[in-house]
């Protein structure tokens, strides 16, 4: 996943980077087959995070009592992209949080 964020990977190319992997080695190994079987191992070692969203300009974070806000509380900006038509809300920004446990 290290590799996927620092080179821009789509989620397309980590799958067909496990097919190829999983193809060499032996039978039996534990590397996941997908993209998704790897957010699953990455949760079940407690390497989850929490998604927040934030505002276009960096001025706050809708978190906490800001959770259900649709404009930035500092400089009025809308939450939400422009979604095209497809009512989908999308957000500007979204910061991911991995909260620390001992």
């Amino acid at each position: 996943m290290h590799l996927k964020v620092l080179n821009l990977w789509s989620n397309k190319s980590l799958d067909m980077l496990l097919t190829l992997l999983n193809e060499v080695l032996p039978e039996g190994s534990s590397l996941p087959k997908n993209t998704y079987g790897v957010k699953i191992m990455l949760h079940d070692m407690g390497l989850e995070w929490e998604k927040i969203h934030a505002c276009k300009y960096d001025c706050a974070l809708f978190w906490k009592e800001n959770k259900k806000l649709e404009n930035c509380p500092v400089c009025d900006e809308s939450r939400y992209t422009m979604n095209n038509g497809t009512g989908k809300k999308i957000p500007h920004k979204v910061l991911r949080y991995f909260p620390l446990k001992l």
